[in-house]
């Protein structure tokens, strides 16, 4: 029987969820792609989830989108299904309400990148090694291009997408793109986090992931009102649950 391409495990109120793949780098291939979406999803509507670490097996986060399988990808169709596969990955992540923290070690390169960058926070080995070689491949860096953006605005992004460039764990941490290196082991001080925030109200966490998301581009302003409306909405819905 082959090994399954993701392992499942919870720990109190965090859900591990590792790529297994290390054969391969744990390169997302359509199987792990399809596998990953769905247990995303379900975590959400897990209300016994409260946080969701992500991780890789073996010597690597995540190298990438297997491109063993692009010669299938021959006509519109195809490709074009392949893509809104993939989209719905980071798509799942964005939209989460619950907090997810990648612990990232080895290779995170390309999509594996990318779900560094879309995840809430990132935690990096020191051996991490981290960027987009796609455009250097020939290949559209296009999915992971609006949470790296994000991460680390225009300018930065255009550096790395354009130039495939690798950074350390550190020079990942400077540009923002990962929140911490480790100061020794990863997944461990990334499941003590998952562990730490699945202890905080998940309405005010949904809330805050929330907040953050509407005052990205937002001038101060427009910002400071967004922030004041979700003081009131958080304190109104604690009231209001301390009431029933």
């Amino acid at each position: 029987m082959s090994e399954p391409v993701l392992l499942i495990e919870d720990i109190g109120g965090v859900r591990r969820v590792t790529l297994n793949r290390p054969e391969k780098l744990n390169a997302l291939n359509e199987a792990l792609i399809a596998k990953l979406s769905a247990t995303l999803s379900a975590a959400e509507r897990d209300p016994a989830v409260r946080a969701v670490l992500l991780s890789g097996a073996g010597r690597a986060f995540c190298a990438g989108v297997d491109t063993g399988g692009f010669a299938t990808l021959a006509d519109e169709a195809t490709i074009r299904a392949h893509a809104q596969r993939l989209a719905a990955v980071f798509q799942t992540l964005v939209s989460m309400t619950k907090p997810v923290i990648a612990a990232a070690h080895g290779y995170a390169l390309g999509a594996g990148c990318g779900l560094v960058a879309t995840c809430d926070m990132a935690i990096a080995a020191h051996d991490a090694v981290l960027g987009y070689p796609e455009a250097a491949r020939g290949l559209m860096p296009a999915l992971v291009t609006p949470t790296l953006l994000r991460a680390v605005g225009e300018k930065r992004a255009f550096d790395l997408l354009a130039t495939g460039r690798r950074l350390s764990s550190r020079q990942a941490a400077e540009l923002g793109l990962v929140s911490r290196v480790a100061d020794t082991d990863a997944a461990k001080e990334a499941l003590d986090i998952a562990q730490s925030l699945a202890k905080v109200e998940p309405e005010l966490l949904a809330r805050l992931k929330r907040l953050l998301r509407d005052c990205a581009g937002q001038t101060p302003e427009v910002a400071i009102q967004l922030a004041a409306e979700a003081n009131v909405g958080y304190r109104l819905a604690a009231a209001r649950q301390g009431e029933a």
